[in-house]
C-alpha cells in the first residue's frame, strides 16, 4: 500500500506542479489569475507533503489531516473570489471564509499541542463539512453564471466539483465506519491529477485569468508521443500476457514473437513522416492559439476587394490572395463558363500568360481535388500529389510558387499562381485552410463581376430591343395611314381635297420616319424635353384619327403647357385615342377632353367600347407584346403610352368595366398654364 500512496500522491504533485508553472508563466499581472495559481502551488505541496508523510512511516492522523485541511482551505478560497456579489450570496461567502479559517486553525493546534478533539472522528467531520460547502458554492457559481461565462466554469465545476466529491465520498466512508479505507485515501492523488487538464482548460477559457496558456509545441509533441508509445506499450504488454496466459506450451514463444512484432509496427509508426506530420497538425489544430489572426486578415481582405480605386475586379482579388502570403508576384487565371479556357486577367510584377486550356493537368487537379498546390512540394514529393503532373513538360510547373483553386458553386472559375517570398518558410495545414477559404471568398466575387458585366450586356440588348419594338410599332402606324391613302386613292383619287390631304400625310410620315431614324442613331430617349402647348397637338390628333370611326371629338378647357418631347407626346396620345377606337362600335363614341387639375394636366380619352375588367388592366393591359388584337396588333400601345407618362413624371389612370367603356386620363405635370383670357390666341374650343 506504501507504493500505492507513494506512486498516486506523486503523480498529483507532479500534475499540479506543471500547471503551476504554467500559469506562473502567464500570470502578466492578472490578479484573478492569482488564486488559481496559490490553489495549484498548495495542492502540489499538499501531494508532496502527503508522499514525504507516506514515506516516513507518519501514522494516517495529525498531520495527513492538517495537510488536507490547509488544501481544502486554499480551493475554499478560490471558490469565494469565484461567488457573485450580491446580498444574497454573503452568507454562503461568510461560511466559507469562516471554514477555510477555522478548520485548518483547529487541525494546526491539535497537530501542535497533541490536544485531542473532543471526539474522535472530529476530524473527518470538519473535512467533511469543508466538502459539502465547497460543493455547495460550485453549484451557487454555476447556477448564477451567464452563458458566456459557463463555456469557462463548466471544465472547473466540473474539476473541483469531481475533486471534492470524491473527498466527501471518502470522509462520510471513513466516518461511517469509524475507520479510513486506505484504498479510498490513496486513489485520492490519483482523482486530483485527473482534475489537471480541467483546469488547465478552465484558465485557458477563462477572460479574467489568462488569454493563453503558453506550452512549447515540440514539448506537447514530444510528450504526446511519449504518452502514446507508453499506452502502446502497455496495452501490448497486457495482449502478451493474455497470449502467454492462454497459449499453454505455445505461449511463451507466441508472446515473444507478439512483442516482437509490436515493436515492428512501434518502430514503423514513429519513423513514419506521415504519420508526425499529421500528429502535429492535430496537436496544432487542438492545443495551440491560430497562426493567424483571422479576424484581421478577414478585414483585410473585404477592404481589398471594396477598393474601387485598387483596379480591376480581377486586380483587386489577386491582390488579396497575395497579402496572404506576401507574395512579391503572381498571376490570376478566370473561365468565363464551364469547358472554356482560363484566361489571364491580372497579373503583378510578371508579363501575362497564354491560356490554360479547360483539360490542362492543373486545372483538372484544382478541380478533382480542391487542394492548394505547392510547387516546391510536389518536386520533393510527387507521390504526396499521385504524380499529377508528370505529363507536364519540364519547366512548364511553375517553380517556387503556390496555386490556389478559386471554386464557386462546385466549379472550378480561377486559379492563381502566389510567388513565395523568400522569407516565408513552409506552408502549414493553417497556410493551406487559410487560402482556400480566401479563393473561394474571391470567387464569389468575381462570378458576382462577372455576372454584373453580362447584365451590363443584356441591359444594352434590352435597350436596342425595347427601342427596336418602339420604332416598329411607330412604323407600323405610319403604314396604315400610309395603306389607308393606297386604299381610298382609287375612289378619290380625282378629288383635290383628298390629294392635299394625302400629300399631307405623306409629307408628315416621311418627317416621322426621318425622326425616327434621328433617334435609331443617337439611342432613345436622348430628345431634350421642351415646353409644349397641348392644342394643337390634340387637334392634329384628332384630325389624323378622323379617318377612322368613329370620330373622336375633342373639348379643351383652357391652355396647357407639359414639358417633354413634342414627336413622342403625340404618339402616345395618337396610340390612346387609336386604342379607344379599336375597343369602340362605329355608331360608338369617342371624347377627349383636356383640362387643369390644380397643378397637373389631364388629357382624358372615354369611349363607349367593350370595356375591361379590373384583372385584365392589372395583368395584361400594359404587359408589352400582349395583345387582343391578333395578327394585327403588337401589344406596345398601352406599354409606351404608360412609359412616356413616366418618363415626364406623369402617370395613366384607368376606370373600366366590361360593357360599360373606358375612361383613360393622362396626368401629366404643368409645364405652364392659365386661364382663356390669360392667354393671347388660347380659348374654349370643340373639334368634331
Amino acid at each position: 500500500m506504501t507504493i500505492i500512496l507513494t506512486v498516486s500522491f506523486a503523480t498529483a504533485a507532479a500534475a499540479f506542479l506543471l500547471l503551476s508553472l504554467l500559469l506562473a508563466v502567464n500570470l502578466r499581472g492578472r490578479r484573478a489569475l492569482r488564486w488559481l495559481l496559490l490553489a495549484s502551488a498548495g495542492t502540489a505541496l499538499w501531494a508532496a507533503a502527503s508522499v514525504a508523510l507516506v514515506l516516513a512511516q507518519v501514522p494516517l492522523g495529525r498531520w495527513l489531516w492538517l495537510a488536507d485541511a490547509i488544501q481544502a482551505a486554499i480551493w475554499l478560497g478560490l471558490l469565494v473570489s469565484l461567488l457573485p456579489r450580491g446580498p444574497g450570496a454573503w452568507s454562503l461567502r461568510g461560511a466559507l471564509v469562516l471554514a477555510a479559517i477555522a478548520i485548518p486553525t483547529v487541525m494546526a493546534v491539535g497537530t501542535v499541542t497533541g490536544l485531542p478533539m473532543p471526539v474522535p472522528t472530529g476530524p473527518l467531520v470538519l473535512l467533511l463539512a469543508a466538502s459539502l460547502l465547497a460543493l455547495i458554492a460550485i453549484e451557487q457559481i454555476f447556477r448564477n453564471a451567464d452563458p458566456q461565462e459557463r463555456r469557462a466554469l463548466n471544465p472547473l465545476c466540473l474539476a473541483l466539483g469531481g475533486m471534492f466529491a470524491f473527498n466527501l465520498f471518502v470522509y462520510s466512508h471513513g466516518l461511517l465506519l469509524n475507520q479510513l479505507d486506505l484504498g479510498f485515501w490513496a486513489a485520492r492523488g490519483l482523482v486530483a491529477a485527473a482534475t489537471v487538464p480541467l483546469l488547465a482548460l478552465a484558465a485557458k477559457r477563462h477572460p479574467q485569468w489568462a488569454q493563453e496558456l503558453f506550452v512549447s509545441r515540440p514539448m506537447v509533441f514530444y510528450s504526446a508521443t511519449l504518452f502514446g508509445v507508453g499506452l502502446y506499450l502497455m496495452a501490448m504488454a497486457a495482449g502478451g500476457w493474455v497470449i502467454r496466459l492462454l497459449g499453454g506450451v505455445w505461449g511463451p514463444m507466441l508472446q515473444v514473437a507478439f512483442l516482437a512484432a509490436a515493436g515492428l509496427l512501434l518502430v514503423a509508426i514513429l519513423f513514419s513522416t506521415q504519420f508526425k506530420a499529421r500528429l502535429r497538425v492535430f496537436l496544432n489544430k487542438h492545443f495551440f492559439r491560430s497562426r493567424y489572426d483571422y479576424r484581421r486578415e478577414w478585414l483585410r481582405l473585404i477592404a481589398t476587394l471594396s477598393d474601387s480605386q485598387g483596379g480591376t475586379a480581377a486586380q483587386r482579388a489577386l491582390k488579396a490572395l497575395c497579402d496572404i502570403l506576401d507574395s512579391p508576384t503572381g498571376e490570376l487565371w478566370v473561365s468565363r463558363a464551364a469547358g472554356v479556357a482560363f484566361e489571364s486577367t491580372a497579373t503583378v510584377g510578371v508579363q501575362a500568360s497564354p491560356a490554360l486550356p479547360a483539360d490542362h493537368p492543373v486545372t483538372e487537379f484544382l478541380a478533382e481535388t480542391q487542394w492548394v498546390i505547392d510547387t516546391e512540394e510536389y518536386r520533393a514529393d510527387p507521390e504526396r500529389y499521385s504524380h499529377a503532373f508528370r505529363t507536364l513538360p519540364e519547366g512548364e510547373l511553375p517553380t517556387d510558387s503556390v496555386i490556389v483553386p478559386l471554386l464557386h458553386e462546385g466549379r472550378l472559375l480561377g486559379l492563381a499562381r502566389l510567388d513565395r517570398n523568400a522569407a516565408r518558410g513552409a506552408l502549414n495545414y493553417e497556410d493551406h485552410d487559410l487560402l482556400k477559404t480566401i479563393g473561394r471568398q474571391v470567387a464569389v466575387f468575381l462570378a458576382q463581376e462577372l455576372d454584373r458585366d453580362r447584365l451590363a450586356e443584356t441591359r444594352q440588348f434590352e435597350a436596342f430591343n425595347r427601342m427596336t419594338a418602339f420604332l416598329m410599332h411607330d412604323l407600323k402606324n405610319l403604314m396604315a395611314q400610309q395603306a389607308l391613302i393606297v386604299q381610298n386613292a382609287p375612289r378619290l383619287r380625282h378629288r383635290e381635297d383628298f390629294v392635299d390631304d394625302a400629300f399631307r400625310t405623306i409629307e408628315k410620315s416621311v418627317a416621322r420616319m426621318k425622326k425616327l431614324l434621328e433617334q435609331l442613331q443617337r439611342g432613345i430617349g436622348t430628345a431634350e424635353a421642351t415646353r409644349i402647348n397641348l392644342t394643337p397637338i390634340l387637334e392634329e390628333v384628332v384630325a389624323e384619327s378622323a379617318a377612322r370611326t368613329p370620330v373622336p371629338k375633342l373639348r379643351i378647357d383652357g391652355y396647357c403647357e407639359v414639358r417633354g418631347d413634342r414627336d413622342k407626346l403625340a404618339m402616345a396620345i395618337a396610340h390612346a385615342v387609336r386604342n379607344a377606337q379599336d375597343a369602340t362600335p362605329a355608331d360608338g363614341q369617342v371624347d377627349m377632353h383636356m383640362h387643369l387639375d390644380g397643378h397637373e394636366v389631364v388629357v382624358e380619352i372615354r369611349d363607349t367600347g367593350c370595356g375591361m375588367s379590373r384583372e385584365f388592366i392589372r395583368d395584361r393591359l400594359f404587359r408589352p407584346f400582349d395583345t387582343t388584337k391578333g395578327a394585327s396588333g403588337m401589344g406596345i400601345g398601352a406599354y409606351q403610352v404608360r412609359e412616356y407618362m413616366r418618363a415626364v413624371g406623369g402617370r395613366v389612370e384607368i376606370d373600366s368595366a366590361p360593357g360599360e367603356g373606358t375612361c383613360l386620363r393622362l396626368v401629366m405635370p404643368g409645364g405652364g398654364a392659365g386661364s382663356v383670357d390669360d392667354n393671347v390666341g388660347a380659348g374654349r374650343s370643340s373639334v368634331a
